[in-house]
């Protein structure tokens, strides 16, 4: 029963080591003003530990123009690339 008891503690220090170590994330969705884009950043802004960058041409963000996509990128921790030209295939 006594490691039993230990092993419980060390789950509970261990827990505790984690939580401290929680980094923010920096995230870059793309397409962020479409349908798939609107709904991935509500599902990513529930985690408290993510810092959401929106970049869509209909905040004047020309994704084309590479300084521009080079500016977004930076920093960034992941990128969800969800921009399309509309109207094809």
């Amino acid at each position: 029963m006594g490691t039993r008891n230990k092993s419980r503690e060390d789950i509970k220090r261990y827990n505790r080591l984690l939580g401290r170590g929680i980094k923010m994330k920096n995230i870059l969705v793309t397409g962020s003003r479409g349908m798939i884009g609107r709904e991935l950043i509500n599902l990513l802004k529930k985690d408290s530990n993510n810092k959401i960058l929106e970049a869509d041409l209909k905040l004047g963000h020309d994704l084309k123009n590479f300084s521009t996509c080079r500016s977004l990128c930076k920093d960034t921790d992941e990128v969800y690339m969800l921009a399309g030209i509309k109207g094809s295939p």
